[in-house]
């Protein structure tokens, strides 16, 4: 397989990538929020625009009834729910065990301090939805761009 083939399938998701992390700092510095470009969680999940845009890329490239296509649903849908769910529920237990050892250690900051956990952010089903648009979007345009160029 030539060096392109694998760039028309992994190119679209890189952009995802960095569209989806830009629109994440963007709507971060309208908030006043946390601004680290890298930063899990928030608007629009990341990781779902990537398998997104590589899944349409795919439908793209092979069809809809193909077992590329079908392998790459299943994993955009394996990791949409992990957002949605393992990550986002991970991150609010971790939060209230913070709170907990806040309370408990109350007598000891330094001690409540250090028994504090990193907040790992997973997603809400609108963030979600978002990663959803983005990769579309990207791997959408990424193949009308493509076609326009290459015919």
């Amino acid at each position: 397989m030539a060096f392109y083939e694998y760039i028309k399938i992994l190119l679209p998701a890189g952009l995802a990538w960095v569209a989806a992390q830009v629109v994440k700092f963007i709507i971060a510095a309208f908030k006043k929020g946390d601004k680290d470009i890298l930063a899990s969680g928030g608007m629009p999940s990341t990781h779902t625009a990537v398998v997104i845009s590589l899944t349409t890329r795919i439908a793209y490239l092979e069809g809809f009834g193909t077992p590329v296509f079908s392998a790459c649903a299943i994993f955009a849908i394996v990791v949409m729910f992990d957002a949605i769910n393992v990550r986002y529920v991970a991150g609010e237990l971790t939060k209230k065990y913070n709170a907990m050892a806040k309370f408990v250690y109350k007598d000891d900051p330094e001690k409540a301090e250090k028994e504090q956990m990193k907040v790992i952010n997973g997603h809400t089903l609108a963030e979600v939805v978002a990663g959803v648009a983005v990769g579309v979007f990207v791997g959408l345009v990424y193949s009308f761009i493509e076609g326009a160029i290459l015919k």
